[in-house]
């Protein structure tokens, strides 16, 4: 169970107490490199940087993932970034290419993934050949 607190002077306080009374904490509500930043200075297992939200503020989300990993990496921290706040595929992959370790987002995101009509054909041509081949729809 991780307890969400979001980063902020009482929050980053709360984080340090509930740190040292052994809760896990998912540090929620990061904007800016500085929050992350101060985010794993207290302590929290998961940074939750909010992608779309940064986006739709004109702040590069890609940049604020990719400088939070490199600080977690020269730290040698055990914090992990759990990406949120998505409304696209294509956010949820370059939050992951920024160096986000997992992401969060809603089923409707993921269900689009396999949305593109090549997947099916993909998948009705090899059933058609092993259809050919097999002279059978099942294996």
């Amino acid at each position: 169970i991780f307890i969400k607190v979001p980063v902020t002077p009482a929050g980053l306080r709360a984080i340090k107490v509930l740190k040292k009374e052994g809760y896990h904490i998912t540090a929620t509500a990061i904007y800016t490199v500085i929050q992350g930043l101060l985010a794993i200075e207290a302590g929290a297992d998961y940074l939750a940087p909010y992608y779309n939200r940064m986006e739709n503020l004109n702040i590069d989300s890609n940049s604020v993932i990719r400088q939070l990993a490199l600080a977690i990496d020269r730290q040698n921290s055990p914090s992990k970034i759990l990406a949120a706040s998505f409304k696209n595929v294509a956010q949820v992959n370059n939050a992951l290419a920024a160096g986000a370790h997992a992401v969060t987002a809603g089923a409707d995101v993921f269900e689009s993934a396999f949305a593109m009509p090549s997947i099916q054909k993909a998948v009705d041509d090899f059933s058609d050949d092993w259809f050919v081949i097999q002279n059978s729809r099942s294996i």
